[in-house]
């Protein structure tokens, strides 16, 4: 993810993203820091359902990896970053989670890829 301003998704995509029922994420690498763009509907429900997609956006910007088992946490943080550093990488991470509503840790397996949108605005997803 290049480190620019960030500009908008295209609206099409954007509504697509954010309805989907599958858990994704859209990031963006912006002065030295992963920021997250928006979140779909599917990831709101996995995580804190009732919530408002721009409040998890809030949160994930704020404590990204606040519900991830500790041993796991700078290790996820760690393959983070080294993934916006790398736009021609690929994220794949095996890490414990707790979803809503669980007592114990759920295994997490996630996966990403950067995109390079028409304005060449560079993005990274997150599933």
């Amino acid at each position: 993810m290049l480190e620019q301003d960030t500009s908008r998704l295209p609206e099409v995509l954007s509504r697509e993203l954010e309805s989907s029922g599958i858990p994704l994420a859209v990031y963006q690498f912006v002065d030295g820091r992963v920021r997250t763009v928006l979140v779909s509907e599917g990831l709101v429900r996995w995580l804190a359902p009732g919530t408002t997609r721009e409040d998890m956006v809030r949160i994930l910007d704020s404590d990204m990896y606040r519900n991830v088992h500790p041993d796991d946490s700078v290790y996820v943080a760690s393959k983070a970053v080294e993934f916006a550093k790398q736009p021609e990488g690929r994220y794949e991470v095996v890490y414990r989670q707790k979803l809503y509503g669980h007592d114990k840790y759920s295994t997490i397996h996630a996966l990403g890829y950067h995109r390079c949108l028409e304005d060449g605005t560079r993005c990274a997803v997150i599933v």
